[in-house]
């Protein structure tokens, strides 16, 4: 096929693009460090999204507390209005055996 003649798909002559929203949010974050100790020092009951999004980055997250969810709705209290979150954390560990329980 001739030069003038390429695919227009050709992905290596599209250039830079602009990234996703996750994307620009990890470059805007100091080093995916973002406001994340700012955020946790306030009386806050959720992240907001762009600190939800390095959270995940660095493989934690914030999960509304499921068992609490029945008692929140016969509250009538609104999911971001209430203290029904948890904050998970992924820690990679060496494998070792568990002793039952007994």
């Amino acid at each position: 096929m001739p030069d003038d003649q390429k695919p227009a798909n050709n992905l290596i002559d599209l250039g830079p693009g602009e990234g996703s929203k996750v994307e620009r949010i990890k470059i805007e974050s100091n080093h995916l460090r973002g406001q994340i100790a700012e955020e946790l020092d306030q009386d806050t009951t959720h992240f907001s999204e762009a600190q939800i999004q390095l959270l995940k980055f660095h493989g934690t997250y914030q999960q509304e507390n499921r068992d609490a969810r029945k008692e929140r709705k016969a509250q009538g209290e609104e999911k971001h209005t209430s203290s029904w979150y948890a904050r998970v954390f992924r820690r990679r560990a060496e494998c070792r055996t568990v002793p039952g329980r007994g």
